[in-house]
């Protein structure tokens, strides 16, 4: 049986994990493309297009007609119609949560909204330390989990693959990511386990993901679990706040300040 993965990061677990669930591995070929190096171009869509037409099994993360040959849209030619006929396609979302701590940086600083206004109602950078080390900010936690949840389960219901109800009922007493869009064992065995299951016709074994532990899939990152995470998030998958974990949102709000320096100069600069 060859099958192909056509997913971001994402994709990289899903072949692991479907590897770990599988006896016969000699019987199995998988093949894992990560959508945003071929949408990029780093990558050809000639072998993903060329492997895809092969394909028994095609798994992928919907892709927008706007990205062409690269997209999935079931009505335009691209890399899911170049899939042969009574190729099973098996389509799962964009496993994401960005609700689960306070700040965190992707090229640039996110969720800084109350750090910003600190700044310009005329606070300093020790002004916004000294608030986020007191407890006296407010990050929203909950309602960008909520917002986040509501998101997924919009954009899964069309999909083969439904993970939003397992993750808003345990994403506060679980570790299911280790950053915003990177999942942990525990999300990756309940995901892989429904695909598998579609697949193959038969559940997985329970367990598999205190064997292998919490990063099966090696993907890089985790944010550190602050105070702002268990008392507004409400958390409960720690004890209490981890070490450095303070002094890693201090150093995202330091961050920022530069940016919001940076940005505020721009702004105000003469132009001509």
């Amino acid at each position: 049986m060859r099958i192909v993965i056509y997913a971001n990061c994402q994709g990289i677990g899903i072949r692991k994990f479907l590897r770990l669930f599988t006896d016969d591995d000699e019987r199995l070929e998988i093949l894992n493309y990560e959508n945003y190096k071929i949408i990029l171009g780093e990558q050809p869509v000639e072998p993903l297009l060329r492997d895809a037409g092969l394909a028994d099994v095609f798994i992928y993360q919907p892709v927008y007609r706007a990205h062409g040959v690269c997209s999935t849209d079931p009505d335009t030619e691209n890399v899911r119609t170049a899939t042969r006929a009574g190729c099973r396609l098996v389509s799962f979302p964009y496993l994401y949560n960005d609700g689960l701590w306070p700040l965190y940086h992707e090229g640039i600083s996110q969720n800084v909204e109350v750090i910003s206004r600190i700044f310009a109602e005329g606070g300093t950078l020790d002004d916004a330390l000294a608030a986020y080390e007191l407890g006296r900010l407010y990050f929203s936690l909950k309602e960008r989990r909520l917002a986040s949840l509501e998101l997924l389960k919009e954009r899964e219901a069309p999909l083969e693959i439904q993970v939003g109800d397992f993750i808003e009922e345990h994403i506060l007493s679980h570790e299911l990511f280790f950053v915003q869009n990177h999942p942990t064992s525990a999300l990756f065995h309940e995901v892989v386990g429904r695909i598998y299951e579609l697949i193959f016709g038969k559940p997985v074994a329970s367990g598999y993901s205190n064997l292998v532990g919490a990063n099966y899939a090696e993907l890089p990152g985790r944010y550190p679990i602050d105070r702002y995470c268990i008392e507004e998030g409400e958390i409960r998958y720690v004890d209490g706040p981890e070490d450095g974990a303070a002094d890693y949102y201090k150093g995202l709000i330091r961050a920022h300040h530069k940016e919001w320096l940076k940005n505020r100069f721009a702004d105000t600069s003469p132009r001509g």
